[in-house]
């Protein structure tokens, strides 16, 4: 709250057990009006599931009248997505691995994609820092 950043999880949350599922609404309620920053925390998460359940609510609201055919373009797709038109500026990959593993596909096209050898858990202040500070 202090720094008034915003923080989301985004992904498939009925996925997750009953406790995480109270944590993360506890946290995204308690940053819900913050707007210094946005943070986005991904999990459980993939590309391919999220563009799915897109493309099924996409047809399903065709076919019940509540969207006609005009109204889908790039700027619809992107705010239905999780981010919901917010695309990364920085994304922070973990593990050592340099590739995006079915990652924010659609929403990392003009980012900077950092790379760095520790496990998430691992991850600490000093290289979310150099994260930063390679990013600007």
């Amino acid at each position: 709250m202090q720094h008034g950043v915003k923080v989301r999880i985004l992904g498939n949350l009925q996925l997750l057990p009953k406790k995480v599922k109270r944590a993360v609404a506890n946290v995204m309620l308690h940053t819900k009006d913050n707007s210094n920053a946005l943070l986005n925390i991904c999990f459980p998460y993939s590309s391919k599931e999220e563009i799915t359940r897109l493309t099924q609510n996409t047809v399903i609201a065709l076919k019940s009248g509540k969207l006609k055919d005009s109204d889908i373009d790039y700027q619809f797709l992107s705010n239905c997505l999780y981010t919901r038109g917010n695309e990364p500026d920085l994304l922070i990959r973990t593990s050592g691995e340099t590739r995006l593993s079915d990652f924010l596909v659609w929403q990392l096209r003009f980012a900077c994609l950092q790379f760095v050898p520790v496990l998430w858990p691992d991850l600490t202040l000093w290289d979310l820092v150099w994260c930063i500070l390679r990013f600007q």
